[in-house]
Protein backbone atom coordinates (compact mmCIF):
# COMPACT_ATOMS: atom_id res chain seq x y z
CA UNK A 1 0.00 0.00 0.00
CA UNK A 2 1.25 3.44 -0.89
CA UNK A 3 1.70 5.39 2.36
CA UNK A 4 3.16 8.68 1.15
CA UNK A 5 3.90 10.53 -2.05
CA UNK A 6 5.97 13.55 -3.04
CA UNK A 7 5.67 15.38 -6.34
CA UNK A 8 8.57 17.44 -7.66
CA UNK A 9 8.64 19.44 -10.90
CA UNK A 10 5.23 18.26 -12.04
CA UNK A 11 3.26 20.90 -13.92
CA UNK A 12 3.74 24.07 -11.89
CA UNK A 13 4.30 22.20 -8.60
CA UNK A 14 7.97 22.47 -7.69
CA UNK A 15 7.88 20.36 -4.51
CA UNK A 16 4.83 19.27 -2.55
CA UNK A 17 6.87 17.85 0.28
CA UNK A 18 5.92 14.41 1.54
CA UNK A 19 2.16 13.94 1.60
CA UNK A 20 0.93 11.13 3.84
CA UNK A 21 -1.83 9.02 2.30
CA UNK A 22 -4.49 7.33 4.42
CA UNK A 23 -7.73 5.51 3.58
CA UNK A 24 -9.43 8.91 3.52
CA UNK A 25 -7.27 11.78 2.26
CA UNK A 26 -8.68 15.24 1.57
CA UNK A 27 -7.14 17.83 -0.73
CA UNK A 28 -8.25 21.26 0.40
CA UNK A 29 -7.06 24.54 -1.05
CA UNK A 30 -7.98 27.72 -2.83
CA UNK A 31 -8.60 27.89 -6.57
CA UNK A 32 -5.42 27.31 -8.61
CA UNK A 33 -3.52 25.93 -5.61
CA UNK A 34 -2.62 22.63 -7.32
CA UNK A 35 -5.27 20.17 -6.09
CA UNK A 36 -5.99 18.90 -9.61
CA UNK A 37 -2.26 18.74 -10.39
CA UNK A 38 -1.73 16.48 -7.38
CA UNK A 39 -4.49 14.16 -8.62
CA UNK A 40 -3.05 14.17 -12.15
CA UNK A 41 0.38 13.32 -10.75
CA UNK A 42 -1.06 10.37 -8.85
CA UNK A 43 -2.90 9.25 -11.99
CA UNK A 44 0.38 9.30 -13.96
CA UNK A 45 2.09 7.30 -11.24
CA UNK A 46 -0.61 4.62 -11.08
CA UNK A 47 -0.97 4.45 -14.86
CA UNK A 48 2.77 3.82 -15.14
CA UNK A 49 2.58 0.95 -12.62
CA UNK A 50 -0.48 -0.57 -14.30
CA UNK A 51 1.09 -0.46 -17.78
CA UNK A 52 4.84 -1.08 -17.32
CA UNK A 53 5.30 -1.79 -21.05
CA UNK A 54 4.62 1.90 -21.69
CA UNK A 55 7.66 3.27 -19.91
CA UNK A 56 7.25 6.81 -18.71
CA UNK A 57 10.00 8.59 -16.80
CA UNK A 58 7.95 10.49 -14.24
CA UNK A 59 10.98 12.63 -13.42
CA UNK A 60 11.25 13.78 -17.04
CA UNK A 61 11.27 17.62 -17.16
CA UNK A 62 8.94 17.38 -20.17
CA UNK A 63 6.10 16.53 -17.79
CA UNK A 64 6.30 19.96 -16.19
CA UNK A 65 4.10 21.51 -18.84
Amino acid sequence: MLKAVRLQNFKYLRDTGEMELRPLTLLIGTNSSGKSSVLQGLACLFYNFARPALHMNITDPGLEQ
